[in-house]
């Protein structure tokens, strides 16, 4: 209370009678802001999970980038990088997981991994 003091320099009996008013008013967010277009303070909110129109236009650039580079890699190197992040509603895979679809070690499984992705770098390169 007393940054708010200082900010505004409203004296702070008067912050403490202002405060006690709208602690005691309920407040409705379905509550019209205006009279003239009808709109209420929840037309105002914005949603967490909602993404800004910049927001949107760049992830769905990157999509189809990634998606465009993965046409460049052989389609065992494309499954494997489809599978272990979860690319085109498929679910995330281990190392193993993959290893197992395609009868090979974990191991091979990661070197075919970095691979792809060095392959994938490259192209972002040209």
């Amino acid at each position: 209370m007393d940054e708010l003091v200082e900010a505004t320099g409203v004296a702070r009996e008067k912050l403490d009678k202002v405060r006690s008013f709208c602690a005691d008013a309920p407040f409705s967010l379905d509550r019209p802001v205006g009279d003239e277009d009808g709109r209420k303070f929840v037309d105002f909110l914005e949603e967490e999970d909602e993404l800004s129109p910049f927001e949107h236009l760049a992830g769905q650039y990157w999509t189809d980038e990634v998606q465009r580079l993965l046409t460049k890699l052989t389609p065992i190197e494309s499954n494997i990088i489809r599978w272990r992040f979860g690319l085109d509603n498929a679910s995330e895979l281990t190392l193993k997981q993959i290893g197992d679809k395609y009868k090979l070690s974990r191991e091979r499984i990661r070197q075919l991994q970095e691979q792809a992705l060095a392959k994938m770098r490259r192209q972002m390169r040209e």
